[in-house]
């Protein structure tokens, strides 16, 4: 049974442990993915999978998982019409969901504290002064997916700069390090910035579009 792992994810990230540190704990241990874990149940190799590591991404999913407080969420996806059959997701508004629907295996005390504990921590990791940089939490490796890690030295002979986080924690038998300086990521923003500021100045409809939705966030 994988309750009791659900569980202790809960019971660790309640108690003050970062989603990186519960992946290194169930790294260590061996533990199997959830999808690993399906794959086994199956007699079959995971094919979404090629690390076979526990990521934040894993982790923030199951602690945002209203099926472990026995409530069931239906019709989350939909299609994009009768022709097209791609189904993409709804806004959780839309959801369909069933409080008491099954014995849960959190108790709600827990989830509560989980939910205050998300709430009051930043998007941003700060550096060791005490700086969040504009652009921290945002940037993913775009080959695994793991958010960017920030990297400067003390000494400054290596710039500032973002590399894979995956690569970072267990190196490049998992992912390259796909650097890329602080300066030249900022540069690539503000330049995209400018472009899309262009494009609005001078084509009337992206301008009527864009000022029509600016009056209605005003009006909010």
């Amino acid at each position: 049974s994988t309750a009791p792992i659900v569980r202790r994810i809960f019971e660790m990230y309640a108690s003050g442990m970062k989603p990186i540190q519960i992946c290194n704990v169930l790294n260590e241990e061996h533990i199997p993915t959830p999808t690993d874990y399906r794959a086994a149940q199956l007699g079959k190799p995971n094919p979404f999978s090629k690390v076979h590591l526990w990521g934040n991404t894993t982790i923030k999913s199951i602690l945002n998982n209203e099926i472990y407080i026995g409530t069931m969420a239906n019709l989350k996806t939909s299609s994009i019409s009768y022709k097209n059959k791609k189904r993409v997701r709804k806004d959780k508004s839309e959801w369909v969901t069933v409080k008491n629907n099954h014995e849960p295996i959190i108790p709600q005390e827990l989830w509560d504290k989980v939910r205050e504990l998300e709430d009051s921590v930043s998007t941003g990791k700060s550096t060791k002064t005490g700086e969040v940089k504009p652009l921290s939490g945002m940037c993913y490796c775009s080959t695994c997916g793991t958010k960017m890690k920030f990297t400067s030295s003390m000494t400054g002979k290596t710039p500032q700069n973002y590399t894979c986080g995956l690569y970072a924690r267990f190196g490049k038998q998992y992912c390259n390090t796909h650097f890329i300086t602080l300066k030249a990521l900022e540069s690539v923003v503000l330049a995209d910035i400018k472009r899309q500021i262009d494009f609005v100045m001078n084509d009337d409809k992206a301008r009527e579009k864009y000022l029509a939705r600016k009056s209605g966030l005003n009006n909010l």
